[in-house]
């Protein structure tokens, strides 16, 4: 969908395509992304109604790169003991682990604040549309299969914390959650981070996706 260098742009930001910050590059760039990004959503008609449902399968659970695998559990397994097979990029990264973030950019896509033309979005923070969105697109994945199916999907969102809300004065008063929310949004450096949770930076390999594991998604209270 995107290309080398768009990618680039979105890890590195404007360093990454060497240009200057709102520079009329990095601008060209954007727009460039957004329409690729539409252009893609469009093929998705296409693909979710025409391409074969074997093809579907092996993007997905591919037999010809992990040996065995027959469902959702066998991508989360370590086949790197089969000596009869190269190991491959899918074994480290299954497909089914990008899902959450193809998710996680849809509904953010259907909850944006962003005015059309003028007017504000109708499903703005409306859990519920993306809700039978989700219902559309159960129903009409069995209908291709050739079932009729009974959907219930049953989303309630409610937003206890927003970043605006937290007082970062005295980061060692804040829950974990609350630090990994602004940790997660650039609100405050990894030395804060640590510091205010009382770890020892210097023990973690930043880039093993140790603070991954302890931002607010993942840690308990």
């Amino acid at each position: 969908m995107l290309t080398e260098k768009q990618r680039d742009y979105l890890i590195d930001g404007p360093e990454g395509i060497d240009t200057e910050p709102k520079s009329q590059k990095e601008r060209d760039y954007r727009a460039n992304i957004r329409n690729r990004v539409k252009e893609a959503l469009e093929d998705f008609d296409l693909l979710a109604s025409q391409l074969e449902l074997r093809d579907v399968g092996q993007i997905f659970y591919d037999p010809n790169t992990v040996a065995d695998r027959s469902g959702p559990e066998a991508a989360q397994e370590d086949y790197s003991g089969d000596e009869n097979r190269t190991p491959t990029p899918l074994d480290e990264t299954p497909p089914t682990n990008q899902i959450p973030a193809v998710l996680t950019f849809l509904y953010l896509g259907t909850i944006s604040q962003q005015k059309r033309a003028g007017e504000e979005n109708p499903f703005a923070n409306d859990p519920q549309f993306f809700e039978s969105l989700v219902k559309q697109a159960i129903h009409a994945s069995h209908t291709r299969r050739g079932e009729l199916v009974d959907t219930n999907v049953d989303i309630e969102v409610e937003i206890e914390t927003a970043t605006g809300d937290i007082d970062t004065s005295e980061l060692e008063s804040l829950s974990h959650s609350e630090l990994g929310l602004l940790y997660d949004n650039d609100e405050i450096t990894t030395e804060q981070y640590f510091e205010a949770l009382d770890f020892d930076e210097d023990e973690f390999d930043v880039g093993s996706g140790v603070l991954e594991s302890l931002s607010s998604s993942n840690l308990e209270e």
